[in-house]
C-alpha cells in the first residue's frame, strides 16, 4: 500500500524552496523581463515535445500543442510565464532523459505540457516567496475546470474528470522526477529563449537544447559564433 503521509511529505519537500534558487529564480526573472518567448522558440519546443513523446505526429497535433502552449498563462497562473514555459520543458526533458525509450499514448503531449507547466509554475513561486513575499503579486490558484474555448480538442473533458486527472498526473510527475524540481542555473534557460532568433531559421544546430546538454558544451559553442 501507499504510505500517505511520507508521499505527502515528499510532494511538500518537492515544493518546498531554498534560498539559493531562490536568487536564482529571481536573476532569470529579471533577465526575461516579463517578455513572452516568441513564436518560432515555441514552435521548436512543441516540435521537440511532439518527437520525444507522440507515439505518431501530424501537423495538427503541432498546431494544438503550439496554441496550449500560448493559452497556459491563461489557464494556469504564473508570475513568470516565459521563464515558467521553459521550466516545464526543462523537466518534461529531464524526464524523457530519465526515460529515453518510452512514448506516450496520443495526445499526451498535451496533458504532459500542462502538468509539467503547473508543477513548474508552484516550484517558481514557493522559491520567489521566500525572498520577496512583499512584492509578489496576489496570484489566483491555477484553475482546473474547463479548458477556455480556444484549448485543443484533446484537452476538452469533463468539469469533474479533469482536476483528478491533472491532480494524479501532477504526482506521477513527481515522482518519475524523484520529487526533485531543482534547476542549476535557471538563468541558462532565459539566455537560450533570448538567443533563440524571431525568424525562419529555426533549423540551425546550434539552437538545440535538451537538459542533457546543461553543461557548458552547447554555450560555448554559441559563444564561439557570436
Amino acid at each position: 500500500m501507499v504510505d500517505r503521509p511520507a508521499t505527502e511529505k515528499l510532494i511538500e519537500n518537492a515544493y518546498t524552496g531554498t534560498v539559493p534558487q531562490a536568487y536564482q529564480f529571481l536573476q532569470a526573472v529579471e533577465m526575461n523581463r516579463q517578455q513572452p518567448l516568441n513564436d518560432h522558440c515555441i514552435v521548436y519546443l512543441a516540435k521537440y515535445i511532439v518527437q520525444a513523446w507522440e507515439p505518431a505526429q501530424d501537423a495538427s497535433l503541432l498546431d494544438e500543442l503550439v496554441s496550449l502552449m500560448h493559452s497556459l498563462p491563461v489557464r494556469v497562473p504564473a508570475y513568470c510565464p516565459g521563464l515558467t514555459l521553459l521550466l516545464a520543458i526543462y523537466y518534461v526533458d529531464r524526464l524523457k532523459q530519465i526515460y529515453t525509450n518510452i512514448k506516450g499514448a496520443p495526445g499526451c503531449s498535451h496533458r504532459l505540457i500542462t502538468v509539467a507547466y503547473t508543477v513548474a509554475a508552484k516550484y517558481l513561486r514557493a522559491n520567489l516567496q521566500l525572498i520577496m513575499n512583499d512584492r509578489m503579486p496576489s496570484t489566483p490558484p491555477a484553475d482546473n475546470g474547463p479548458p477556455p474555448l480556444n484549448a485543443p480538442k484533446k484537452e476538452m473533458g469533463s468539469a469533474k474528470q479533469q482536476p483528478i486527472m491533472m491532480a494524479r498526473m501532477e504526482l506521477e510527475l513527481l515522482h518519475f522526477l524523484n520529487y526533485n524540481l531543482t534547476v542549476d542555473e535557471p538563468q541558462k534557460l532565459i539566455w537560450w529563449a533570448k538567443a533563440y532568433p524571431d525568424n525562419d531559421d529555426s533549423d540551425g544546430e546550434r539552437h538545440r537544447y535538451t537538459s542533457a546538454d546543461e553543461g557548458d558544451d552547447e554555450l560555448d559553442d554559441h559563444d564561439d559564433q557570436l
